[in-house]
């Protein structure tokens, strides 16, 4: 799948008045699009490194919930059961 680099955006968007000229892209916008031509190219390129960076990722988010969840339950267990599912 390739995508055009040399694509305009600006010219897709459509703008609030007939008279008005389409806004430019900020600068968050222009950052996103190349993190995602950034992936799109490592997927075409080598699909190997783009699953292990996928893995990678889930791993890293899945580190910063499981211990919350952990806590959680050892902080649940004092409160009573109506308690506890009700405010945490």
């Amino acid at each position: 799948m390739d995508i055009p680099q040399d694509r305009d955006y600006a010219a897709e968007i459509p703008s609030v008045a007939a008279k008005e000229e389409p806004v430019e892209k900020s600068p968050l916008f222009k950052k996103i699009d190349d993190a995602l031509m950034n992936k799109v190219a490592l997927f075409n390129n080598s699909y190997a490194r783009y699953a292990a960076r996928s893995m990678l990722a889930t791993l890293f988010l899945t580190l910063g919930t499981a211990p919350k969840s952990f806590y959680q339950d050892l902080v649940s267990l004092p409160l009573p059961l109506c308690l506890a599912g009700r405010w945490l």
